[in-house]
Order: structure tokens, then C-alpha cells, then sequence
């Protein structure tokens, strides 16, 4: 061989050593980069299971407390039905005990022994006889305290497992971005065929998982503005107070929409606005009853893009530029009561978390407003005298013993009508009813503001003057007296007349002690004394007719 061959082939030689090592080098990597992708993706999946367990716990307990919350609502309607209440109740258990029985991990000990207390004590409770039972309405509203905490406390272990899932699989992805970082600078074509794609999906998952936390943090605002407009309308004792409640849900349930609440009034013939958004001010809904909004009419949530849109509702057009709308009627027992009203920019869809929550609002509010009026209407009947329409013998005692508490002086007549047991077996009771109709009309005519007239018992009625005493407010009792002998005169009430005796609060501590001097005030009458003169050392006084 001669000299240029050898250093030809010398050559050759180191050009096949020099590509052997980079052979070698590729495939050392390649190898490296094979068994990096092996470990990574068994870790990944590791972390996907570990994540996957995770939110599966977190759907579980957020399933607890949807159950717990729906254990709120149901509590809510207790006093209206409490055998629907109850049936409802035991069905919310099971499910509640069902969706427990998945909990996994012994972490959440202490959070399933209060569940499981709630649930033993709501059990005992609504198995008790007698839906009315005083106890009973106790023990509930506690519970319903206690299941609005773990509907909470249920909410906040399923965003907190969410975010567990979401920062677990963030802190690998970040750090499989710096070890795939490095090695794209050196092998692009390995990145390019193995991390890229599984950074991509890894993306996709950590997507997946934010996006379910948005859900379960909107979610739980949901829940946590629902518990506060029902704990809040639950305190309010009047319509005026619920209102108020109902004006601050608007500011958090909408604070970008002006909205109005309109209520019916006692004739069902009209809507009028009662609360309105504190801030945006109120929507202007030119409706003028609740049978000529739509949304009433169909019993549903009504939602319009335009307010010049062929489908849209026809007093939407009244508004002084076009707009967008959210209409959710207010309905009780069956009864429409009104409907809540929202808009905002023309041709922008309402959100769905704004239509879910003004729902909400309007579905407690009008569960509320309903109730205050139902119990309103049942204390009224409860002191209301059927026949007369005045105060009935509980009501006018309330009256006397708050008089009675006081600590100016009063007066209070004590009406006696005669003539009605012979009117009574002439008409067989018809004129003396009629008799006791003239005499409570006559008697309310002639009562000033702050006076108090209520019927006693058969023909006597009682009437209070405060801050009076007895000989100042005698000669009102004559005028009186005589207002009455013209309405039966009026009426043709033959033999039908109206004794006043006169009692000073002063003289007596006690409602019986004043009603038994105006009775002696009228002992005296009966008896023929004709005395007309109050002193300060008389018992009563009593006028003749």
C-alpha cells in the first residue's frame, strides 16, 4: 500500500470514528430521550389518576352539598306543607346519605360524623307525629342553619379538592416545560414527535381542570348568594324589610343590570315596583298587571336579545332605547304576585349565571313575600270578628292590657246594645245581626285616628280613648251615643238602643279591673241613676240615652 492509500484510508478511518461517535451520541440520546418520555408518561398518568381521584371527590362533595342545600330549601317549605315537606325530606336523605357513602379518604372524618349527626337528628325529627308540634319547628329551623353551614362547608372541600387536582398537575407541567425546554435547544425532532404532544395534552387536562374550578367557584357563589337572600328574607318579619333584602340581592346578583322587583297589588289588577337595584336604579317595565307580562303568563324565566326583535316582549318597545331583558315571574301556592325585570345592552344575550341567579331571587322572594302575606292574612281572620269586621274579644284585649301598660291616663266605654234578644226572637236573629252590623259601622264613624273600637262579646263592644281621662272624654261618649241612636233610627231598628259606661284606666291595674267599672258603670245605668258627673273618687260613669 502505498503512502497516499494509507493516509486515505487513514482518513476514512477517522471520518467512520468521528460519525460512529455521533451515531453513538443520536442513539445514547435518543435512548435517554425514549426512557425520559417512558418515566414521564407513567408519571403523567399517575398524576391523571391522582387528579382524577381528586376531582371525582370533589364532584362527590359537591353533590353533598347540592343535596344539603336542597335539604335547606325543603326545610323553608315546612310550614307551608309539612306532609310534602316531609316526603321530600326523606327522599333529600337518601340521596344525601347515597352520595356520603362514596366519600373516600379519611381526611374528611370529621365532616361526614357532621353530616351523619345532621342526618340522625333530622331523621328523628321529621318521624315525630304532629307536624306542629312546637319542638318539632325548633329543632328544623336549627337544622335548617346547620345543613345551610355543611352545604358551605360541602362547597368549599369540592373547590378546594378542584384546586388541589389543578396546582398538582400545574407544578409537573411546569416542570416537564423546563426539562422539554433544554432538550428542544439540542433535539428539536424529539420534542417536536414526543413532549410537544404531550405537553399539548397536558395542557388540554389542566384546561379541562381550570375550567371545572370556574364552574365549581361560580357554582358556589351561586350557593352562597342563595343561602344569603334566604337567611336574609327569613329575618325580615315584614314586606317592607323584605324588600330591602331583595334591593341588596339585586346589587350582587346582577351589578352591571338595572332591575326592578314589581308586585301585585291587593286587586291582582296591578303591578307596582317595590324594590329596585341600589346602584343601576330600576329597569322601567311598563306592565301594567301581572297577566300582561309574558313571562307571568307562562310561568317561566323569559330572556329577549332585542327589545325591537319581532319575538321580543311587546312592552319592551316602551323603553327609551333598545335594550336586552331578563323577566322571572313571582309565583305562590299557584298565584302569580309579580315578576323581577332586568336589562341591559341591546343585542348582547344575557348570561346564564345572571338569568340562574335572578331566578333564584325571584323564586325565594316570591316563597317569602308569600308566606309574610298568608301568616298576615291568618293573624288578621285570627282577630277579626266575622260578623262586625272589628277587632275580635283577643284583639281588643291585646289593646287594653298594652293600654293598661302605659302610663298615661285613658278612657274606655264599655257599649252595651239593648234590645237584641227580643229583635233576635221576633227575626229569628237576622235584625240582630243587622243591629250589630248599624252599631260597629256607626261606632268606627265616630272614632277619631288613634282611637280603638272592638267588639266585646254578643252586643257589647268596647271602645278605648287614650291619653284621655273618663270626664274628658265624656262628652265624645254622648256624641257618640247619639250617632248611634240616629243609625238605628236610620236603619228603622225599633227598640234598639246603645248604653255607655265609662271606666278611668287609672282606677284599675289590670284589664278585668277596668272592664268591671265600666260594667258597674252600667249596673248603674240599669238601675235608673242617672248620674253624670265623673270625679276623681268615683268608680265609673255611665249616661243615659
Amino acid at each position: 500500500m502505498t503512502p497516499r492509500a494509507l493516509r486515505a484510508a487513514s482518513q476514512r478511518w477517522a471520518a467512520t470514528r468521528r460519525y460512529q461517535r455521533l451515531n453513538y451520541a443520536v442513539v445514547g440520546c435518543l435512548l435517554v430521550m425514549f426512557l425520559l418520555s417512558v418515566a414521564l408518561t407513567f408519571t403523567i398518568r399517575t398524576i391523571d389518576g391522582d387528579s382524577e381521584a381528586h376531582l371525582a371527590e370533589s364532584t362527590v362533595w359537591a353533590e353533598v352539598g347540592g343535596s344539603a342545600e336542597q335539604i335547606v330549601v325543603i326545610l323553608g317549605r315546612w310550614s307551608i306543607d309539612p306532609e310534602q315537606a316531609r316526603a321530600d325530606l326523606t327522599r333529600a336523605l337518601d340521596e344525601t346519605q347515597h352520595h356520603l357513602a362514596n366519600v373516600q379518604g379519611r381526611e374528611h372524618a370529621d365532616e361526614l360524623g357532621e353530616f351523619a349527626a345532621a342526618n340522625r337528628r333530622l331523621t328523628r325529627l321529621i318521624s315525630v307525629d304532629g307536624s306542629t308540634a312546637t319542638d318539632v319547628n325548633i329543632g328544623l329551623a336549627s337544622l335548617s342553619l346547620t345543613y345551610a353551614e355543611l352545604a358551605s362547608t360541602a362547597a368549599t372541600l369540592a373547590g378546594d379538592l378542584a384546586r388541589e387536582a389543578v396546582t398538582d398537575l400545574g407544578n409537573w407541567f411546569r416542570w416537564i416545560q423546563i426539562v422539554t425546554g433544554g432538550a428542544v435547544v439540542v433535539f428539536t425532532v424529539i420534542v417536536v414527535t414526543a413532549i410537544l404532544p404531550l405537553s399539548r395534552s397536558i395542557e388540554r387536562s389542566l384546561k379541562k381542570l381550570q375550567n371545572w374550578q370556574d364552574l365549581s367557584a361560580r357554582d358556589t357563589a351561586r350557593r352562597t348568594l342563595r343561602v344569603q337572600v334566604t337567611d336574609g328574607l327569613d329575618v325580615a318579619e315584614t314586606e317592607e324589610k323584605a324588600f330591602a333584602v331583595i334591593s341588596r340581592a339585586l346589587r350582587v346578583a346582577a351589578p352591571d343590570h338595572a332591575a326592578e322587583l314589581l308586585l301585585a297589588d291587593s286587586s291582582q289588577a296591578h303591578l307596582r315596583p317595590v324594590a329596585v337595584h341600589p346602584v343601576r336604579g330600576g329597569s322601567g317595565c311598563g306592565v301594567i298587571g301581572p297577566w300582561s307580562c309574558p313571562a307571568v303568563r307562562r310561568g317561566t324565566t323569559m330572556v329577549f336579545d332585542d327589545s325591537k326583535s319581532i319575538r321580543s316582549c311587546p312592552h319592551l318597545a316602551q323603553h327609551e332605547a333598545p335594550c336586552s331583558a331578563v323577566c322571572s315571574p313571582l309565583t305562590f301556592m299557584g298565584q302569580p304576585m309579580g315578576v323581577l325585570h332586568a336589562t341591559g345592552p341591546v343585542g348582547e344575550t344575557p348570561p346564564k349565571d345572571l338569568v340562574e341567579d335572578l331566578t333564584m331571587v325571584a323564586s325565594e322572594s316570591a316563597t317569602r313575600i308569600g308566606t309574610l302575606r298568608s301568616f298576615a292574612k291568618a293573624e288578621l281572620q285570627a282577630s277579626t270578628d266575622v260578623l262586625t269586621g272589628l277587632p275580635n274579644r283577643r284583639a281588643t284585649e291585646d289593646r287594653l292590657r298594652a293600654l293598661v301598660a302605659e302610663i298615661n291616663t285613658g278612657a274606655v266605654a264599655l257599649i252595651e246594645i239593648a234590645g237584641l234578644i227580643e229583635m233576635n226572637d221576633r227575626d229569628d236573629r237576622a235584625g240582630g245581626d243587622r243591629a250589630l252590623k248599624v252599631a260597629a259601622e256607626s261606632l268606627q264613624s265616630s272614632c277619631r285616628a288613634g282611637d280603638f273600637v272592638g267588639r266585646w262579646a254578643g252586643g257589647e263592644f268596647v271602645v278605648v280613648v287614650p291619653a284621655a281621662s273618663a270626664a274628658a272624654a265624656r262628652p265624645f261618649f254622648e256624641r257618640m251615643q247619639d250617632d248611634l241612636r240616629a243609625a238605628f233610627d236610620r236603619a228603622r231598628l225599633v227598640g234598639i238602643e246603645g248604653h255607655v259606661g265609662i271606666a278611668d284606666t287609672h282606677l284599675a291595674t289590670s284589664v278585668r279591673g277596668i272592664l268591671q267599672l265600666a260594667n258597674a258603670a252600667l249596673t248603674t245605668l240599669r238601675q235608673g241613676d242617672g248620674s253624670s258627673t265623673v270625679a276623681s273618687d268615683e268608680v265609673s260613669t255611665a249616661s243615659r240615652p
